[in-house]
């Protein structure tokens, strides 16, 4: 009886703590995505990811994207979505308009490589002709702040957000600059080199 105890139990803490797969619907009204990812408790999974992208309704993912590492969030019974709260939560996945061409853009949590341990992410930019999203190094690189960048539509600026032990925690802010027509027909437009920091702190609103 005791060897049958510690089998059961043995094969609950395996199914806590191995691989996991969410089923995201409520991401974006185009499509939907299914996450598998490598090892989690009862509060984050980590590890190797897969991301897979269906028309909302499909059955076969358009577009599989692989990363060696991810954070999840899954606290509150399962992963955030587009909420990116400073010093808090942040999402999996989080769905906008990144460089304003109206078209949906994604940003995947690559681990927790960001400052001081936050969320970092890999940004993909939507291609209409080809159907799918494309890596953006240029907006992956400004996604490695205090958790994901803010998109101020408004002005057409993104807006991340850092640390320093002097000054505390202030926003900076990247500017775009227009490119050439994509093959959408709209203007794609892609971060400048240099950012403008501004004075003061503010708590990021989800």
């Amino acid at each position: 009886m005791k060897i049958a105890i510690v089998i059961a139990v043995l094969a609950l803490t395996t199914v806590s703590f191995g691989q996991r797969t969410f089923e995201i619907k409520d991401a974006s009204k185009y499509f939907d995505l299914k996450i598998k990812v490598a090892k989690c408790d009862d509060q984050f999974c980590e590890g190797r990811a897969t991301f897979s992208f269906y028309k909302k309704g499909g059955t076969t993912p358009y577009q599989v994207i692989t990363l060696p590492d991810t954070q999840i969030d899954i606290s509150d019974g399962g992963p955030a979505v587009n909420t990116t709260m400073l010093y808090d939560k942040q999402s999996v996945i989080v769905v906008d308009d990144f460089n304003f061409d109206g078209m949906e853009d994604v940003a995947l949590c690559n681990g927790a490589n960001g400052a001081y341990g936050m969320p970092s992410f890999n940004v993909y930019l939507s291609n209409r002709a080809a159907g799918k999203f494309a890596y953006s190094p240029a907006f992956s690189e400004i996604a490695h702040g205090l958790g994901m960048f803010d998109v101020v539509k408004d002005k057409k600026q993104l807006q991340t957000f850092n640390k320093s032990a002097a000054a505390g925690t202030s926003p900076t802010v990247t500017r775009l600059s227009p490119t050439a027509r994509s093959r959408s027909g709209k203007k794609s437009r892609t971060p400048r080199s240099k950012t403008r920091q501004r004075s003061g702190s503010r708590q990021r609103n989800s």
